[in-house]
């Protein structure tokens, strides 16, 4: 009976295990579908994937899009556009919609067959952190001064000795010039 027991065990744990490692996000299909769904783990993994894995400048776009509330996705089930992501600053008006990955454009027929990429208030700070976190690794001096002002919020002077204070940021000669 013991052992009928922890064989069940063993084969709850492969399913669940299997299960999750399905949820995760490894390419652009799977991406937008974590920011579609309400599953804000899922989002936050979504982020890690398009920082480490797109170019910086579609990173970048995306995440500010999605910040700025300006990413969308077709719902649409009959289009072959489904669930494409699309960056679009004002989906009522404009005529077209950009493609969130490349300069392709979409025909914008009505504005209901969109909808808004939800964000809240726990992620668009993680947001907030990954477009930061993006401009520290640029090799233009002032792009990497903004992310760390980004970082820190503001530059009054405490905020600044709090930069001595993690040792990834006070290596790095923007900062330290502004710590001495």
């Amino acid at each position: 009976m013991k052992t009928i027991i922890q064989i069940l065990k063993v084969v709850v744990f492969f399913v669940l295990s299997t299960h999750f490692a399905l949820a995760s996000v490894s390419d652009r299909e799977t991406f937008a579908q974590a920011l579609i769904g309400k599953n804000n783990p899922l989002k936050e993994s979504a982020m890690t994937w398009i920082v480490e894995n797109e170019s910086s400048t579609v990173a970048k776009s995306v995440l500010t899009a999605w910040l700025e509330g300006d990413l969308y996705y077709v719902k649409d089930k009959k289009s072959e556009q489904f669930q494409a992501l699309y960056i679009s600053d004002n989906i009522k008006k404009s005529p077209t919609a950009k493609s969130a990955w490349d300069d392709t454009t979409l025909a914008i027929e009505s504005s209901r067959q969109f909808k808004k990429v939800r964000v809240n208030n726990k992620l668009r700070g993680m947001i907030r952190l990954e477009i930061a976190s993006l401009g520290l690794s640029n090799s233009e001096p002032s792009i990497r001064l903004s992310a760390v002002t980004a970082f820190l919020g503001k530059t009054d002077d405490p905020s600044w000795r709090n930069c001595s204070k993690e040792k990834r940021l006070s290596k790095m000669p923007m900062c330290s010039t502004f710590l001495t």
